[in-house]
């Protein structure tokens, strides 16, 4: 029996072997992975929705006690360098909502992309980093403006740009 005889829904050039036991085996290992790609692309996408939910509570909760002047820019060391009316604590919130609603369309399609979650997974990981870095980001300027910090963290940046790293 060949693996098309078999089982043509399964063919697959990289399965090692024509035994029907073995096609049966390799199959289920398959779809075990594929259930545990699954189960993880979920959770990093419940885990960057959190995230906005995160993002824009905190900015919401702390509007009415942010002073007149806010930091908006940070340097290379993390020191606030730009400043900005209070009414851009809604800028960040506002962007990661853009980002994350722009890359879902794009490269998920909302959940009906023929894409694999084997393909989608490391995009889903990128948008979670960038909008936890936002996130972040969101709360030292809301403690900047209090006076509760002095900025961001020196190692913010050289932490920020290691995620990116290849994601290929």
């Amino acid at each position: 029996i060949s693996t098309a005889e078999f089982c043509p829904m399964c063919c697959d050039s990289s399965f090692p072997t024509t035994e029907p036991l073995m096609l049966i085996v390799w199959r289920a290992e398959t779809i075990s992975q594929s259930a545990s790609l699954q189960v993880m692309h979920r959770f990093v996408n419940t885990l960057t929705v959190l995230l906005l939910t995160v993002c824009w509570w905190r900015a919401c909760a702390s509007y009415r006690v942010l002073p007149a002047r806010i930091p908006i820019h940070f340097n290379l060391l993390g020191r606030p360098d730009g400043w900005g009316a209070r009414w851009m604590i809604w800028f960040l919130p506002t962007l990661a909502l853009g980002i994350a609603c722009f890359w879902l369309s794009v490269f998920t399609g909302f959940g009906l992309s023929s894409a694999s979650t084997q393909q989608q997974l490391p995009n889903s990981l990128l948008l979670m980093c960038i909008v936890g870095g936002f996130v972040f980001i969101n709360q030292r300027i809301i403690d900047c403006a209090k006076g509760e910090a002095d900025g961001l963290s020196r190692a913010f940046l050289p932490i920020f740009l290691s995620c990116y790293r290849d994601w290929e």
